[in-house]
């Protein structure tokens, strides 16, 4: 169990140009008592009665006359082989019906092998609806399927379980999470994204900065929603931050040639352009470009203030390293940076590996107090109640660790990429460092558990998920799972920002070691 868990992937007041996460958010009593009558009479929320849709559970649901207001109600539930599609009960073709027993198996597998899946409240049976739902709400196409396959997934909220294609991932029709076919690389940024950077001469004519609007027509939570949902190789995804993130990186992976994407500049200007050619694949998980493929690199600033990147926890396969390898590297890099007036360990996009080598650089942070950070254990195939694999239980120890001392202010960046070790090592910041140390950014994915046993399934269009058998808990006993740690300091990319060359995040968490 410890070797498949040392591979897991793994209110601040400054300048002008540092926004809150929570700003703008007025207090619930703040609105005008004037208002108040008129707020209480209008519809919460409303829809046109008569009208019909597929709710999020596969049923058809109807709209109909409440309160003077439109509310939606459920009709007939979709028996035998059939299921929701445009608010009515379709039948399903002969390749749907094979194709839906295809997703029922990847299903039950999900169901019997995930650690967590008892502790989040998951229906497997509506996952199952909601997948058949998406497979017949598009075109009798591998698309469809694909969209259907990774539907199932995500609605396991794990982010651990990775679906994968044995031959079509990172094709125009299955793309990679967290890549662009245009060039460019996105954020999110409110309910919408963020151009974070863009290469000179890219597809759209994209610049840092600019704020990407609607994508075909989608605009706001519905683009990110369609991001997410899109057919794609990757992993699940474990909470609301995680999903924004995902969404935000992932948005140009899918687009055509022919797509519109809405832009507006930040002078003001808003401008709808046409895809006219793909570019080759850019990875876009991390909010500045470059291979990232270096487990840290420490760079000085002008104000004294030394930022130390550390974009993977996973073990270098060449070279080939140990995690005592790993761990020295990053403490060389730390060495650089020793003398500087504060450190600033930026963990964003970090997708996990060698979680003790993270925990190891905590263990050298001001203010550190060792403890048991958290414990897992395998689930034995199909337990209900969970039962562990005997021997399979791990503890998360941290102690000091002196290779990595460091008295001097310390600050740690993270966002809903910063996964598994990266989860670990902000949750060891946030109570074992005795507020010592700032956590800066946007709350972690939230995915505590581990990479497992792979399964392969799927007759006409043949497809493999790794499991997470992993149930991690604190020490309370209280499951990790989705449990994303949010900074003290919440803070996100600005476009005036990005448009001047600066990283408001790491901007924001300087201003609190130097």
């Amino acid at each position: 169990m410890r070797s498949a868990l040392s591979r897991v992937f793994g209110a601040l007041r400054t300048s002008a140009s540092v926004v809150l996460l929570s700003a703008g958010c007025a207090p619930s009593d703040a609105a005008e008592p004037a208002s108040a009558p008129a707020a209480a009479s209008a519809c919460a929320s409303s829809c046109t009665v008569g009208a019909r849709r597929c709710s999020e559970r596969g049923d058809p649901e109807e709209c109909r006359s409440e309160a003077n207001c439109g509310a939606w109600h459920p009709v007939d539930a979709c028996v035998g082989e059939t299921a929701c599609r445009d608010g009515e009960c379709a039948s399903l073709s002969p390749r749907q019906i094979e194709q839906k027993k295809d997703l029922a198996t990847f299903v039950d597998k999900l169901a019997a092998s995930t650690g967590s899946y008892l502790d989040l409240g998951v229906d497997a049976q509506d996952v199952l609806s909601a997948s058949v739902t998406t497979l017949v709400a598009g075109a009798d196409d591998d698309a469809a399927y694909y969209r259907a396959a990774r539907r199932a997934l995500v609605g396991f909220r794990n982010g651990h379980i990775d679906l994968f294609s044995n031959t079509k991932c990172g094709s125009a029709e299955l793309p990679e999470l967290f890549t662009s076919r245009v060039g460019a690389c996105a954020q999110p940024f409110r309910d919408h994204a963020v151009v974070a950077y863009a290469n000179e001469g890219n597809a759209l004519g994209l610049r840092a900065g600019d704020r990407i609007v609607s994508v075909d027509g989608r605009a706001g939570a519905a683009m990110l929603d369609a991001a997410f949902h899109q057919a794609a190789c990757g992993v699940g995804s474990s909470s609301e931050s995680n999903r924004r993130f995902v969404s935000a990186t992932s948005l140009f992976a899918a687009v055509r040639v022919g797509s519109t994407v809405e832009v507006a500049r930040v002078d003001g200007t808003v401008e709808t352009k046409t895809v006219e050619r793909l570019e080759a694949p850019v990875l876009c998980r991390f909010p500045h470009p470059g291979s990232h493929a270096y487990p840290a690199k420490a760079t000085r600033r002008s104000d004294g203030v030394a930022v130390v990147e550390v974009p993977t926890f996973l073990l270098p396969t060449s070279p080939r390293m140990t995690e005592s390898d790993l761990a020295e590297r990053i403490a060389e890099e730390l060495d650089k940076a020793k003398d500087a007036k504060g450190i600033v360990w930026d963990l964003r996009g970090n997708p996990g590996g060698a979680t003790f080598v993270g925990l190891s650089i905590v263990g050298g942070m001001p203010g550190f107090t060792k403890g048991v950070l958290a414990k897992c254990a395998a689930r034995q195939f199909g337990s209900v109640p969970f039962a562990p694999v005997p021997g399979s239980t791990i503890t998360f120890q941290v102690s000091a660790q002196s290779r990595f001392a460091y008295a001097g202010k310390v600050a740690v960046i993270v966002d809903g990429l910063t996964t598994s070790a990266g989860d670990y090592f902000a949750l060891a910041v946030s109570s074992m460092t005795g507020g010592q140390v700032a956590l800066v950014g946007s709350p972690t994915a939230g995915a505590f558990g581990g990479v497992g046993k792979p399964y392969d399934f799927g007759k006409l269009l043949p497809m493999r998920f790794t499991a997470d058998e992993s149930r991690c808990t604190d020490p309370t006993g209280a499951p990790l799972e989705r449990r994303g740690v949010e900074p003290a300091h919440l803070v996100e990319l600005q476009p005036e920002d990005l448009q001047a060359g600066r990283d408001t995040v790491v901007e924001a968490a300087a201003a609190l070691v130097r």
